[in-house]
């Protein structure tokens, strides 16, 4: 029998990469996404290591997404400042609303998904940070849409669209991108 460990420890292995993951295609900054993580996991650990196990997900989840608007607002205020023209930034709201019979240990069959997760992982990193925030939530990590709006402190109807918009954009993508291969073969 297979125990699951209900420690925070536990808990926080379990979860670590793909909330690095996460706070790395919104950073898409190593060392940013790592502070990003490890704030959030302190976070919940001073706070609610208190609360029931079952509850810990959801948290950790809105502690990371705060955490990783909260990166963005002072990104976003550090560059506009600093870096670039203020037209860089017209867009700034838009960028935050915005094989059966196969064995899986065929080399071919490894390639190929590595091939295809690395494309996937770039095609997220290209999606406005909201689409990919919600993307993530839900298909990675298997929140409702009721879920999904707690966390990311918003309405259910902008998890729908959010939602809806990321998997269309990514279908484009993914079409646009075969396509190109295809004609490059």
């Amino acid at each position: 029998m297979n125990s699951i460990d209900h420690t925070i420890n536990g808990f926080l292995s379990r979860i670590e990469r793909k909330a690095y993951m996460m706070a790395l295609l919104a950073t898409q900054n190593h060392d940013d996404a790592l502070d990003i993580l490890q704030d959030a996991m302190i976070k919940l650990v001073q706070k609610y290591t208190h609360k029931s196990h079952d509850e810990w997900p959801k948290l950790f989840h809105t502690i990371l997404q705060n955490q990783i608007y909260q990166w963005y607002r002072k990104h976003v205020l550090k560059l506009k400042w600093f870096w670039q023209s203020d037209a860089a930034y017209d867009e700034e709201e838009s960028f935050m609303e915005k094989q059966p019979g196969v064995k899986y240990d065929e080399p071919d069959w490894i390639v190929e998904q590595s091939s295809t997760h690395k494309k996937v992982m770039a095609l997220l990193k290209s999606l406005p940070m909201r689409q990919q925030q919600t993307f993530l939530l839900r298909e990675w990590e298997g929140y409702d849409i009721a879920e999904t709006a707690v966390i990311l402190q918003c309405s259910e109807s902008s998890v729908k669209t959010h939602y809806t918009r990321a998997k269309d954009r990514l279908r484009h993508l993914m079409a646009e991108t075969d396509h190109a291969q295809q004609q490059t073969r």
